[in-house]
């Protein structure tokens, strides 16, 4: 199962189970850009490689991977980004590998590596 809704500015969508994935209806229609890093690697100037992905494409949504425990880290990548930007990030739990290749090969259109 998979929970979604919006908390303040970003779309969170939380995974409930191991097929919380399939489940990916949220993303229809959207170009999907994976950044399989954990959230903590960002480093800040990566905020303009996400600003310039989402300008470029009407239809891109970032997805990022973050656990609950790194909620700092997500208030600051959302006052980094700004709330136009940041309203098109959709964050969603930490996957197993597994899971974690799957969205990859049948979800993201581009996965994107921190720097």
């Amino acid at each position: 199962k998979t929970a979604a809704y919006l908390d303040r500015d970003m779309f969170v969508v939380e995974n409930t189970g191991t097929e919380a994935t399939r489940s990916a209806s949220w993303s229809a229609g959207l170009n999907i850009y994976l950044v399989p890093q954990s959230i903590f690697k960002f480093h800040p100037s990566f905020d303009a490689a996400i600003r310039g992905v989402l300008d470029s494409d009407p239809l891109g949504c970032v997805v990022i991977l973050a656990s609950p425990s790194r909620s700092i880290y997500l208030h600051r990548l959302r006052e980094r980004l700004g709330d136009e930007a940041s309203r098109r990030v959709v964050v969603m739990g930490e996957m197993s590998r597994g899971e974690l290749m799957r969205f990859q090969r049948e979800e993201a259109a581009v996965a994107l590596d921190t720097f």
